[in-house]
């Protein structure tokens, strides 16, 4: 093995390590991309770890790393898909349907259990086997199926879990990401598709080395240092100096618990805010924005209230400005907490509130009721109204009007 692809190995393996266990252990924004990251970052550095070690001979002195981590070659391809696909689809819990992904890797796992259990000098033998002769390490039976049926499952899911990657990236979902991100937010295109091309750059050696193993006994110009192997290990690590750069990539967006849209109809005897309440600067976490882009965004939130007066609309939520604006929801829950430091709710009701308080000074309560001219403002009920005003202003909205009518006989 050639000394620039030891140096490779080692650093693939370090670097991975250490940003997997970060992932695992840092609880920020969305911890479900979070761990799916984490756990395809460890595995693939393991199993460089792996390779080095054999490589190095160093394996008889660790037989425990001879097999006991082959289970990860089938936790890797679903780990990335199911990545992808809470990535761009900006889901934040797996379904009840996605643990099938995981019985792969669970049922290897259990049929791995013989040598688990094995003694160490049986496993010291298997390493030494293996050090002497890795183009036949199929042959050796270490559990309940031999190794050879393994090489075959596992190039048989590594191109079902391909084909369903890119049948994704290629999907409108993917379209409908790129559309929402490639002015807000690029560089999560930019990952994604990296990200893409790595994982399959990984299945494609990985098929080709089990195919060579099967058709011609041997996989030495895939493992020993070649140009593929090469590339691949640079690749890995110019993914994670990548990431590593864009911390909100790795970590994920901000995310809050959706909430059903409030009823047009609700009668509200007071105003409730939403859970994004503002804090303190002594407790506010780390933005997922610079602090211009945040500034930004609070800018274009405000142009668009005072410009379209969606507010008007008695049926508009977090949910209608994310669709408007084509800013992910809980982008806009981050911002109103952290940036605009007030609630969705308390900031509609304020746009609502000036809009009528323009109404009563352009005369219009001399020609329709209050109760119209807050149906007008996007109040859903007459006590909602007058509460919010009183609330906001002071006043009730017929004393407020009063007081309109004596300033202007005054004037």
């Amino acid at each position: 093995m050639s000394p620039l692809y030891e140096i490779l190995l080692f650093t693939a393996f370090v670097l991975g390590i250490y940003l997997g266990c970060a992932l695992l252990i840092i609880n920020r924004y969305n911890r479900l991309l979070n761990r799916l990251l984490g756990i395809v970052t460890l595995s693939i550095s393991i199993i460089f770890l792996v390779f080095y070690l054999i490589n190095k001979k160093w394996i008889v002195d660790v037989p425990f790393f001879a097999r006991s981590f082959t289970p990860l070659s089938y936790l890797i391809p679903s780990c990335s898909y199911l990545y992808i696909k809470c990535f761009i689809k900006d889901e934040y819990r797996l379904q009840k349907k996605d643990i099938i992904h995981f019985l792969p890797f669970t049922f290897n796992v259990i049929l791995l259990l013989p040598y688990l259990f094995s003694s160490t000098e049986t496993k010291r033998a298997y390493a030494k086997a293996l050090v002497a002769n890795l183009d036949y390490f199929q042959y050796y039976n270490t559990g309940f199926i031999p190794e050879r049926y393994h090489v075959i499952a596992r190039s048989l899911l590594l191109m079902v879990y391909l084909f369903l990657m890119w049948r994704l990236m290629l999907s409108n979902a993917y379209r409908s990401f790129v559309s929402k991100n490639k002015t807000l937010y690029p560089h999560s295109i930019y990952w994604i598709r990296f990200f893409a091309i790595f994982i399959t750059m990984l299945g494609i050696l990985a098929v080709l080395m089990r195919w060579q193993i099967i058709l011609y006994g041997s996989t030495f110009f895939l493992l020993h240092g070649s140009p593929l192997s090469i590339a691949l290990a640079v690749f890995f690590i110019i993914l994670l100096a990548y990431g590593t750069s864009n911390p909100v990539i790795l970590y994920g967006l901000p995310h809050f618990v959706k909430t059903a849209p409030e009823p047009a109809t609700a009668i509200v005897t007071n105003i409730t805010p939403e859970p994004e309440t503002p804090i303190a600067d002594a407790v506010l976490p780390r933005a997922p924005f610079e602090k211009a882009r945040m500034e930004a965004f609070e800018q274009v939130i405000k142009q668009y209230m005072e410009e379209q007066a969606p507010y008007c609309d008695p049926e508009f939520n977090l949910d209608s400005m994310s669709k408007a604006l084509n800013i992910p929801r809980h982008h806009l829950s981050w911002i109103f907490r952290y940036q605009i430091r007030q609630s969705f709710v308390d900031y509609r009701t304020h746009f609502r509130v000036e809009h009528v308080k323009r109404c009563m000074q352009e005369g219009l309560g001399k020609e329709l009721t209050l109760e119209a001219i807050g149906e007008q403002a996007g109040f859903s009920s007459r006590s909602t109204f007058f509460v919010a005003f009183k609330k906001l202003t002071g006043q009730t909205p017929s004393a407020y009007l009063d007081s309109i009518a004596v300033h202007q006989k005054a004037g």
